[in-house]
Parts: C-alpha cells; sequence; structure tokens
C-alpha cells in the first residue's frame, strides 16, 4: 500500500535495476550488496567495485525510485539475491546522497536515451524496504528463507520480458509487412505487355510490384510469420500468468506442481525469445529491401523498425546461449526416457 498508491498517483517513477556492467543473465553473480545493519535497522545499498555499477536500467533520468537487486549479507553471511526499494531522487529531483546515475553511452537506437546506469555508495534503506512477500529479516536480523519451491521462481521477472518480447518480434515484423505490402501494390514495375505499340496505353500499363510472386512470397510470408508469433505470444502470455497466478494465490501443492513446469516454461520462452527475434529480424529486413530505394528512406518508415529491433534481438540472452538452454533441456529429457521415467508437456512427443 506504501508504494502502490503513489505510483498509481504519478507522484513517482521506478527503474529496475538487476543486471550489472559484470552480470546479466547470471543472477547470482550480481556484485551490489545489502548488509544489515542491526543497530539503526537499516540496510545499506553498495556497489564495491565498478563492475557491480547497475547497466541498463531504464528511466535513469526520470526515476524516484527503483527495485535494486543485490546480495542480502547479515553478520557476514550470504543469503542470495534479493530485491530492495531504493529513492533515488527526493521531491525537488535531486539525487540522493550515495545515489550516482549516469549516461552510458550511444546506443543503435538513438531514442534510448532514458537508459544508463546506477551506482550506489552506503546507501541506507529501512528493513522495510525489502521486498518480503516470501522472505523476511527480522528486526533483530534474523532470516526466514521462502518456501523451498518458490526459490523455483525467483528468475520468473526475467521471463515476464521474454515473453513481451515475443510480442514485440509480431509487432514490428508486421508493421514492416504491412508497409512493404502496402508499398507493393502502389509502386508499379513493369510492362503488362512488352509487344503493344503503346504499352502505357489505356488498358495496358505496368504491373504492381504485388503481381510478382516473388515479391508475394517475400512480403506475405512475412506477414505469415508475424501471425504465428502473435499466436505465440498470447499462448506464452497465458501460460506464464497461469504460473505467476499459481504463485500468488495457489496452495502449497499447487505450488508444486507449477514449480515442476518451471524447467519447461524456462525453456519455451528460452526458444521462443531466440526463434521470433531472429526471423523477425531477418524479415524485417527482407521488407525493407523488398521496398527498393525508397526502403533505403527513413520517411518510409521501415528504416527504423530494421534499426530499432537490434534491442529485442540482443536483450535478455543471447541467441545462442539460449539456444544451448534450450538443448539442455531437451537433452534431460530423453535422459528421462532413456532412465524410464516419464517427461510431460511439450516433450511428451519423445
Amino acid at each position: 500500500d506504501k508504494w502502490l498508491g503513489a505510483a498509481q498517483e504519478g507522484r513517482f517513477f521506478g527503474a529496475y535495476a538487476q543486471t550489472e556492467l559484470g552480470h546479466g543473465s547470471n543472477v547470482r553473480g550480481l556484485e551490489t550488496t545489502a548488509t544489515f545493519d542491526r543497530e539503526t535497522d537499516e540496510f545499506v545499498i553498495h556497489s564495491p567495485t565498478l563492475t557491480s555499477l547497475k547497466w541498463w536500467p531504464t528511466g535513469m533520468y526520470v526515476c524516484t525510485h527503483g527495485a535494486v537487486f543485490a546480495q542480502l549479507l547479515i553478520d557476514g553471511q550470504n543469503y542470495g539475491i534479493h530485491a530492495f526499494m531504493v529513492q533515488f531522487r527526493d521531491d525537488a529531483g535531486k539525487l540522493m546522497p550515495g545515489v550516482e546515475v549516469g549516461e552510458m553511452g550511444p546506443k543503435i537506437n538513438a531514442d534510448n536515451t532514458n537508459i544508463g546506469y546506477a551506482r550506489f555508495t552506503h546507501v541506507r534503506v529501512p528493513r522495510f524496504n525489502m521486498f518480503a512477500r516470501y522472505q523476511q529479516v527480522s528486526r533483530d536480523g534474523k532470516y526466514t528463507a521462502p518456501p523451498r519451491t518458490l526459490s523455483k521462481f525467483r528468475y520468473i521477472s526475467m521471463m515476464s520480458i521474454r515473453m513481451a518480447i515475443v510480442g514485440w518480434s509480431y509487432r514490428d515484423l508486421a508493421k514492416a509487412a504491412t508497409i512493404a505490402i502496402r508499398y507493393s501494390c502502389v509502386r508499379r514495375q513493369g510492362f503488362k505487355d512488352t509487344t503493344a505499340d503503346d504499352p502505357m496505353g489505356t488498358g495496358v500499363g505496368e504491373h504492381c510490384v504485388v503481381d510478382y510472386k516473388v515479391q508475394q512470397y517475400r512480403a506475405f510470408k512475412a506477414l505469415a510469420i508475424a501471425y504465428c508469433f502473435l499466436w505465440s505470444a498470447r499462448y506464452v502470455s497465458d501460460y506464464l500468468s497461469r504460473i505467476q497466478n499459481t504463485v500468488t494465490m495457489g496452495t502449497e501443492a499447487e505450488r508444486d506442481a507449477a514449480a515442476a513446469e518451471m524447467p519447461e516454461l524456462h525453456a519455451t520462452l528460452s526458444g521462443l525469445k531466440v526463434w521470433s527475434t531472429l526471423w523477425a529480424h531477418e524479415g524485417i529486413e527482407d521488407c525493407r529491401k523488398a521496398c527498393g530505394g525508397q526502403g533505403y528512406l527513413r520517411s518510409s518508415g521501415i528504416c527504423d523498425v530494421m534499426t530499432n529491433f537490434a534491442e529485442p534481438a540482443t536483450v535478455e540472452g543471447e541467441q545462442v546461449i539460449l539456444s544451448l538452454q534450450v538443448a539442455r533441456f531437451l537433452i534431460k529429457a530423453v535422459g528421462e526416457l532413456a532412465a524410464g521415467r516419464p517427461v510431460v508437456g511439450s516433450v511428451e512427443y519423445l
């Protein structure tokens, strides 16, 4: 209640500060620390190294608060990664003591000017500011761990972004296909009858580019694949929502069942992220080329789609690594079958 109302009223803006300069998808390797100070009942958020700078957090020029992920330290013992609500700016927009934010340099998409870095130098936050729905730290510094099954859901926020990327692949590829198809319907190229005395005369004229089979194949293929991404995004969104709802509102038995589905959900989202971004990126570029010289003009609208899609193709997991994670899941499933144990879900066909 303390945070939600203010956010809904636009009284503060949040940043998601997980990735660091030295660590991305290896969340367990994050270096930012949150040390519990028993005397003051506070956590001390600190960036101890250069590689512990929060790298790529959004909203750096306007955010007032951020969800900062850090290693929880109590009496020298590390309890792993936890999230903390940290105030970045005061009511006047000035940075809080110990908080440093800044620009990290130009990106491929020049419009991404709100993404930068954040550094924390012994920033103190109340104990209340630790995200503590399933795990808590008491006033005397006693740590209560979450139920064992809930640890499997720790990285579900990353899965949410990968799910969104599948939708972005649909959106941008559909946009590029629409531009290419519309242009192909109005652009004329090639006489319908090259033997006519007046090939430009009434009833003769030129073909629309879309009349050509090769152009149809290129543009309509992109459109069809975009629809595949649309249905895939809806499927995986429902899948992820079901798991998330079970985590937050399900019984212990239901959470155990949902935890058993996490490897398949992870593999599904990893595979879809790779497949959708690779095919969309390739399809967008092909649609741009299918527009001929006009596809080189930014005013066509298709150039920026191609350039800007480098972001979803890059973030939240590199294609080779994610593909290997899918392969690992499949190989493990084959091993389960070889041992006479059942498999479930999408690998039942094995």
